[in-house]
């Protein structure tokens, strides 16, 4: 009816303006679809809970003011913190806002009271006024019933150990790109320099860009190689266990933002390699970008149990974006919504770096052969 529409959409708004250290609580919308798609959404994990409004809610507000909803709340995700924090916020809602009209409207009732029977008879209107006034007294405040639902493909008694194994694998993967692609890319391009292997190399009349091309293709062969062999030990061995098959649309996903991941990282190294005459200090500067990410990047533990002084920098951090976004799709069955602008942006950011090393490459092997 336009009655219970008119109050949903009041409700949500009144949600979505609710603020706390400057950012909104909620963001609540009207879900313009039946309750099964809503709950399918919730399953994925494309919204974090579902408010479901009976019929009859306008009618209890307007009689007791006491709010009347159904709460659809996932549980028994890898996060389980993050569970109950949502559910927290909702119930402190309810309850709050219920309470606050309460005393809000029983304020105005008695001051109105007050008027009224300054010196005069109680007329019915005034004794209707007082039969509500008690009637909001007495409710009971917000009249919430929750449901627990369980996300898509994690059933009832399943453990949750294998996906918590499955988010270490993610994170083992990811630190090997790392190591592999920063070490790795500047290794080969300053161990060569350096012992004037270039020199033997450039004779061969080998063009600047097919050189570059060949050791990019080569560290990534080996992160590859090692990947899949992490892999398949987190796998088939510690028991890993992801939310979507091998062969899905969401594996393709996860592989590209791997192979994003692999560029960056190995763009990185080549210009370290290039920046530095020895292989020593390339290798500090790369240890001194490698570690930090991996202790204050969320690789470790989860980025939602940082301490807030230090979880900004998993949130800018372009590696940590990239694990979290594969986290996001393969532990916990969500769409890349919430990451698709820090992957653009780390999209753009690769390209940069590739650009940029390929043309240093070239350019330092041209002083070398001019010298």
């Amino acid at each position: 009816s336009r009655e219970l529409l008119n109050y949903t959409r009041v409700m949500a708004e009144y949600m979505s303006n609710l603020t706390t250290d400057g950012g909104k609580l909620f963001e609540a919308t009207v879900y313009d679809g039946t309750l099964d798609a809503a709950l399918e959404a919730l399953r994925n994990g494309t919204i974090d809970a579902v408010v479901f409004i009976p019929k009859d809610a306008p009618r209890v507000f307007e009689e007791s003011l006491a709010i009347k909803a159904k709460v659809y709340a996932l549980t028994g995700t890898p996060n389980p913190t993050e569970e109950r924090l949502s559910r927290l916020s909702l119930s402190i809602f309810f309850n709050s806002s219920s309470t606050y009209a309460r005393l809000a409207v029983l304020s105005w009732g008695i001051s109105e009271l007050a008027e009224r029977l300054r010196g005069q008879p109680i007329d019915p209107e005034t004794q209707g006024l007082v039969t509500w006034l008690a009637n909001v007294a007495e409710s009971e405040g917000s009249q919430v019933e929750w449901v627990e639902v369980k996300p898509k493909e994690v059933e009832e008694g399943r453990a949750v150990r294998p996906y918590v194994v499955g988010w270490m694998t993610i994170s083992v993967v990811f630190m090997e790109f790392m190591f592999m692609g920063i070490i790795g890319g500047l290794t080969s391009v300053a161990s060569e320099f350096e012992w004037n292997y270039m020199t033997r190399i450039i004779s061969t009349r080998v063009k600047p860009m097919e050189l570059y091309l060949g050791k990019m293709a080569s560290v990534l062969l080996t992160g590859f190689l090692t990947s899949v062999a992490v892999i398949l030990w987190g796998t088939y061995v510690m028991g890993a266990r992801f939310t979507h098959s091998l062969v899905s649309y969401q594996t393709l996903k996860v592989a590209v933002i791997m192979l994003v991941a692999a560029l960056f990282t190995m763009s990185v190294g080549m210009l370290l390699g290039l920046a530095f005459r020895s292989i020593e200090t390339a290798n500090l500067a790369a240890n001194a970008l490698i570690w930090p990410t991996m202790m204050l990047g969320g690789f470790w533990i989860p980025k939602f149990m940082l301490p807030p002084e230090i979880r900004w920098f998993a949130e800018v951090n372009p590696m940590s974006n990239l694990m979290y976004a594969v986290v996001e799709v393969s532990s916990y069955g969500r769409s890349l919504s919430a990451y698709l602008t820090p992957l653009a942006a780390t999209a753009v950011l690769t390209a940069a770096l590739l650009a940029a090393s390929s043309l240093l490459f070239s350019r330092k092997i041209a002083k070398l052969v001019e010298g």
